[in-house]
């Protein structure tokens, strides 16, 4: 009865350690990812919670971004990702949240509004309707104790933001980090400016000559 006993406990003591020396398991990382994009989302959908179109697809953060995420979180290493084809299972049960296809998505863009005759008011409110949210895939430290990823919302030829946020992993959940990274803002067609601007808090905050800027 002991050989037994003591197989098994070798056995178990085994794959332990093998967990261990492997780091977080596929099912933390993805649960944590779906914690952080809807603490994320919570923020930046604010109270009002009103629906948001956010692209179904993810992709890998690419090495500029991974060189981005250095820099802000001061973190050289970063654990591979790969692209997500489908956010539902990490997103999906958000209420607020219309998943859709960004190859087929197309924009309410308010300066062609305006020029309709539509008021500034409501061109910016039906861009904002229609707008899309697009996120990369989460990378985490080799500690799992920091998450980077890259975020972008569009309305129009010149209305969108994005930006690189960081999360840390704190004893109260993942929080976002004060750290400002990587914005950008649509100013010309076809064309990503630097990173000159200071987003406002306020969603709603547009001058619809130089695009949008999300919440901090």
């Amino acid at each position: 009865m002991f050989r037994p006993l003591a197989f098994i406990a070798i056995a178990a003591l085994t794959l332990f350690a093998d967990q261990a020396a492997a780091g977080p398991s596929e099912t933390t990382g993805a649960g944590d990812a779906a914690k952080i994009y809807a603490a994320f989302l919570d923020g930046w959908t604010g109270e009002e919670k009103n629906p948001i179109n956010v692209a179904i697809v993810a992709d890998a953060p690419n090495a500029e971004a991974l060189n981005e995420f250095s820099d802000c979180a001061d973190k050289p290493h970063w654990m591979p990702v790969e692209p997500i084809d489908d956010l539902t299972g990490l997103i999906g049960k958000l209420a607020y949240v219309r998943l859709v296809d960004p190859g087929t998505w197309r924009s309410r863009d308010p300066a062609e509004l305006i020029a309709k005759g539509a008021t500034i008011e409501s061109a910016v409110d039906s861009g904002f309707d229609n707008g899309l949210a697009t996120f990369s895939a989460i990378v985490f430290d080799a500690s799992h104790t920091t998450a980077a990823f890259t975020f972008s919302f569009v309305c129009g030829r010149l209305c969108g933001s994005g930006r690189t946020v960081i999360y840390k992993l704190t004893p109260a959940g993942w929080v976002e980090s004060d750290k400002q990274c990587g914005h950008w803002i649509s100013r010309a067609q076809g064309g990503r400016p630097g990173n000159s601007f200071t987003p406002r808090p306020n969603r709603y905050d547009i001058n619809p000559r130089v695009g949008v800027a999300g919440p901090a």
